[in-house]
C-alpha cells in the first residue's frame, strides 16, 4: 500500500527541478559574490531535524550549502530557499539587515521573478 502522505518520485523530481531553477535565477538576480552556493533538496540531517531549510558555511568560508527539506510543499520549499539565500547574502541571523534583504528578494521574486525564473 502506498503512503498517502508521500510524494511520488515524479513529483519530487519536478519540485527539485523548480527549486534549482529558482536558485539559478537568484544567482543571476541576487549574486552571493564571491561565494559558491550549492543547493540540496533532501531530508534534513538529524542535526537539523525539524528545520525547513538551513544555510551552512564551508569551513574555509569560500561557499555555502543551502539545504531545503524535500518533505515541504513546493511553496514552502521556495520560501525556504529565498530565506536561506538572504542568510547567504548577509551572513547574519535574524536581524534588521537580514529581514531587509529577505524583503528585497521576496519583492523581486513575487513581483515578477517567479515567472521570469521559469526561463532559467
Amino acid at each position: 500500500m502506498a503512503c498517502e502522505f508521500c510524494e511520488s518520485p515524479e513529483r519530487l523530481k519536478l519540485k527539485r527541478e523548480r527549486i534549482h531553477q529558482i536558485k539559478r535565477w537568484l544567482e543571476d538576480t541576487f549574486p552571493v559574490d564571491p561565494l559558491e552556493v550549492r543547493l540540496r533538496v533532501e531530508s534534513m540531517p538529524k542535526i537539523y531535524r525539524g528545520a525547513e531549510g538551513v544555510c551552512e558555511w564551508n569551513k574555509d568560508e569560500t561557499g555555502v550549502l543551502i539545504r531545503v527539506a524535500k518533505e515541504l510543499p513546493l511553496s514552502s520549499g521556495i520560501y525556504s530557499l529565498l530565506h536561506e539565500w538572504a542568510h547567504a547574502r548577509t551572513d547574519v541571523h535574524h536581524d534588521d539587515e537580514f529581514y531587509l534583504e529577505l524583503g528585497r528578494i521576496e519583492r523581486e521574486f513575487w513581483g515578477g521573478g517567479s515567472e521570469n525564473s521559469r526561463g532559467y
